[in-house]
């Protein structure tokens, strides 16, 4: 299942055949309800929060995989930003996600990646 954005714009789903688990269940929000999310998270005042709410909504990643994104895995000139998929519990695999301008800007302007990518190639 992949979540894509244009820039400003509400990810949509590729396969809306993928919406719904074996039982039923609905899997992702409907556009209505990213759209909501999406302006809860805008509207909060943590900056922390809000970067990590719009980094799901537009990656489509886990809440896992967000939690464990570390400053190496932003590639503001790629404008990607790459997983570490924790649902392989037998091996070690990255997938790279596009990024519209907007996330990645807030990204930078709140968690300064440039800075600490450069911190931590001196160490």
């Amino acid at each position: 299942m992949v979540l894509r954005a244009a820039e400003g714009e509400v990810p949509s789903v590729d396969s809306p055949s993928e919406l719904f688990t074996i039982d039923g269940k609905r899997k992702y929000l409907t556009a209505e309800e990213q759209g909501r999310f999406m302006a809860a998270a805008n509207a909060h005042e943590r900056a922390e929060v809000r970067t990590f709410c719009l980094t799901l909504a537009y990656t489509g990643c886990r809440i896992s995989e967000a939690l464990e994104l570390t400053p190496e895995r932003v590639d503001l000139s790629d404008k990607s930003i790459t997983f570490r998929t924790l649902k392989q519990r037998d091996k070690v695999k990255y997938r790279s996600v596009p990024c519209p301008d907007t996330l990645l800007d807030a990204i930078e302007l709140v968690h300064s990646v440039r800075k600490a990518r450069r911190s931590t190639k001196l160490k």
